[in-house]
């Protein structure tokens, strides 16, 4: 039952290195070195608020494990018997984090967060949203946020400062879509603007396709496209932006539903490549460029059996395979990003005693597993999707998505209105402090690594040019009512 009411719930859901210091006027501080003497920590100094702030502050030499005590911690978010869940997760330039979180019946609310998980301030903006966003820190020390919004079915996009203030929004609405367009992810272009990967109704008004919208920093439309075939292509690793100036999308196509797809755009939007990857029943679900100048990317393969297994693949510039291997049975969206030392961290549901867990996987640059841990008490937790899973500056890494277990609702409920958003800051290999709650778990997994034997084809998406209605939400920036509980902290 359990297992079938999460199934239903991840199906339902829809959903670039560190942004320069936050102008806060923050004082002075000096550095907490750990016991190697050259670890980069955060430190509390106060800021504008009158409150705590963490920051960074650089070390020498290569971070060890394990850099910073007292700053792992696990902690919730949310309201009692309500269905509350994170959305997006993003690390921020002063050592914290940011957090979109998806409210039952208030909207979005956007948390910032300290080195040790303190809240900072929260804002809530109005009712308007759905099961689907994405949050980022801006380059100016800023956050831009995108919700797929339900009444009015539309793509909302926020620009908010540094304290959660609105400098602008709007809601794009491609016209003529039964169900309205899915947003998947947002991220801030070269040039400070931004680019915004859903779906959208396709040019022959009957299935839904790639939806790539170009915005310039002040909100206004540069440019958009669709992408695909026929049947229903969806883009479940939205768009990002690529070091050359163009865009790199990911998602699954209608026309073998067990067939993934990548398409390599340039700045305008142009197809410079389109590729499948083919394997039984194969779900690309996260991609992320890589400093090689390639790609990663996670999701889901089935191959000969029901179960589905956690899959990552590492793409060259050109899209060719370069390695490709799977990590045990999974379920859920997979998440990936790369970290400082060139390997990877992904994100992912497991199964551990009836329930689903968060998980954790931490590989080399190769694919070879260092790591696989698993968090979670008696209740479901699951990581949202995507892009969910970021390394701190001081080499911890955050995840973020839901938990049943803990919060308000007290523990122990399989109670899908009765959820918070949980989020966890766990050492670089993957432990957290001994103070956590006596029923929050975290264990090694040892699954075993195999390669995959993907087929790589040619796309045929052709591209076109939705019509589009541009509104204005009218939304305001309130104070969020989200209460927080920790579970544990060093």
């Amino acid at each position: 039952m359990r297992r079938a009411m999460y199934r239903s719930r991840v199906n339902g859901w829809v959903c670039v290195g560190l942004a320069v210091s936050l102008a806060f006027g923050v004082l002075a501080g000096t550095a907490s070195v750990s016991e190697a003497g050259k670890t980069p920590c955060p430190v509390i100094i106060p800021n504008s608020w009158g409150k705590q702030e963490s920051t960074a502050y650089s070390g020498e030499g290569p971070v060890p494990l394990n850099p910073c005590p007292g700053f792992e911690w696990a902690k919730t978010f949310g309201t009692a018997g309500f269905f509350d869940q994170a959305l997006g997760l993003d690390v921020t330039s002063d050592g914290g984090a940011v957090v979109l979180v998806r409210t039952q019946f208030g909207g979005p609310t956007v948390l910032r967060l300290d080195g040790e998980g303190t809240v900072l301030w929260q804002q809530n903006y109005g009712n308007l949203g759905g099961s689907n966003g994405d949050i980022r820190q801006t380059s100016d020390g800023g956050l831009v946020v995108a919700i797929g919004t339900a009444s009015p079915e539309s793509i909302l996009v926020y620009r908010i400062d540094a304290f959660g203030n609105i400098l602008w929004q709007a809601a794009f609405d491609a016209a003529g879509s039964v169900i309205g367009p899915t947003l998947y992810s947002i991220a801030e272009t070269l040039d400070g603007g931004f680019i915004v990967g859903g779906v959208a109704l396709s040019a022959d008004g009957l299935s839904r396709d790639l939806w790539a919208l170009r915005l310039d920093s002040a909100g206004g439309v540069v440019w958009q496209r669709t992408f695909g075939g026929p049947g229903d292509d969806l883009a479940l690793a939205g768009v990002l932006p690529t070091p050359d100036g163009g865009y790199v999308a990911a998602g699954r196509t209608a026309g073998d539903a067990g067939t993934s797809w990548v398409i390599k755009m340039d700045a305008s939007g142009n197809v410079v490549w389109q590729k499948t990857y083919t394997a039984g029943y194969f779900v690309l679900q996260s991609i992320q460029t890589t400093t090689d100048g390639g790609f990663v990317a996670a999701g889901l393969l089935r191959a000969r059996s029901s179960n589905y297994n956690w899959a990552v693949v590492k793409l060259a510039a050109t899209g060719s395979i370069t390695w490709q291997k799977t990590y045990g049975e999974a379920f859920g969206v997979a998440s990936i990003s790369q970290t400082s030392d060139g390997g990877y961290v992904s994100s992912i549901a497991l199964v551990t005693g009836g329930s689903y867990d968060f998980a954790l996987l931490r590989l080399t640059s190769t694919g070879n597993k260092v790591w696989q841990r698993t968090y979670g008490g008696l209740g479901d937790e699951a990581p949202c999707s995507s892009h969910c899973v970021r390394e701190a500056a001081d080499g911890n890494f955050l995840v973020a998505g839901y938990t049943e277990s803990f919060g308000t609702q007290g523990g122990g409920s399989d109670d899908w209105y009765n959820t918070d958003a949980w989020v966890l800051r766990v050492f670089s290999d993957g432990t957290i402090s001994s103070t956590c709650d006596p029923s929050f778990g975290t264990s090694s997994s040892s699954s075993t690594t195999q390669g995959m034997k993907l087929k790589v084809g040619n796309l045929a998406f052709t591209s076109s040019t939705p019509s589009m209605t541009i509104l204005d939400p009218g939304v305001t920036a309130t104070p969020g009512t989200l209460l927080s509980n920790t579970q544990c902290s060093a």
